[in-house]
């Protein structure tokens, strides 16, 4: 489930750079002063959004590679727990 959201993550970042990129081609191409210039300020929010979500995507795969970390430790400590037993169980 985290994998999941982590790679939506990602792939929402950059379809959002994709997008500023385009408007921004599209601004620059206008011949309307008005419309290149409000485009121009929409590619800009784009960006900032892109920037926003590669910086979100980025934790999330943090926080997520942590949560496995701790998992992994405490598998390792059930394990050491569990040969103890069977040597302790084996000395008898």
């Amino acid at each position: 489930m985290g994998c999941v959201y982590v790679c939506a993550g990602s792939e929402l970042a950059q379809g959002t750079g994709l997008l500023a990129n385009s408007i921004a081609m599209l601004g620059s191409s206008e011949e309307n002063t008005t419309l290149a210039r409000v485009l121009a300020q929409l590619a800009e929010v784009e960006e900032h959004c892109d920037n926003v979500f590669v910086g979100e995507a980025d934790a999330d795969f943090f926080i997520l590679a942590e949560l496995v970390r701790e998992y992994v430790g405490l598998v390792q400590a059930v394990k050491v727990c569990v040969v103890s037993l069977f040597l302790l169980v084996a000395g008898w």
